[in-house]
């Protein structure tokens, strides 16, 4: 793959999260986190180990590596992206998460795609029965440390992530044994 192609990866990528990112503050405002909650990152779901290896290759390349850690016995990297992705204003720009598939997600013949789209609201560490109320529907929790982690069902089947103060800040290692728990 040429610089060239890697670049047309970031820029395909970054243009295809416009309507999303819009759908998904909508969204966060329906369920009363819209106005505070500040986009952290995005998360990018690969099906075999090749292209987690091929994309974490290329965008090391045009990004700025942050880490790499094992978590739930795939391989995680963050990057940092120079630049807004379109509607985002806040700053700084999100980092890029790029998940290896676990064993159940092997499948050679699908395409890397957009997970999710991960935000920051302190308050929702502060009260856990605060999206139960609008009715929004939760897939699944964590906390990592004293963060907690939200991810709800968002519209057009993308996933949300609400996190009560950015992971990236926590390193390589720290949150590799945090215990996931359906909601």
């Amino acid at each position: 793959m040429t610089a060239g192609e890697t670049r047309s990866e970031i820029e395909l990528l970054s243009e295809s999260l416009g309507d999303r990112l819009a759908a998904a503050r909508t969204y966060l405002e329906r369920v009363g986190f819209g106005a505070r909650a500040t986009l952290d990152h995005i998360g990018v779901q690969t099906y075999s180990p090749a292209d987690y290896e091929r994309l974490r290759d290329s965008y090391r390349t045009q990004l700025r590596f942050l880490s790499e850690r094992v978590a739930g016995g795939r391989r995680i990297t963050n990057f940092a992206m120079h630049r807004h992705l379109p509607g985002q204003n806040e700053d700084p720009p999100p980092f890029l998460e790029l998940f290896e598939p676990t064993e159940a997600q092997l499948d050679a013949g699908r395409q890397p795609w957009l997970w999710h789209l991960a935000f920051v609201d302190e308050r929702i560490g502060q009260d856990s029965t605060l999206l139960e109320q609008t009715g929004a529907e939760i897939l699944w929790q964590l906390e990592v440390g004293s963060k907690k982690v939200v991810f709800l069902a968002g519209p057009q089947g993308q996933e949300i992530e609400i996190a009560s103060e950015s992971l990236e800040s926590r390193g390589p290692a720290e949150g590799d044994s945090a215990a996931r728990r359906r909601a």
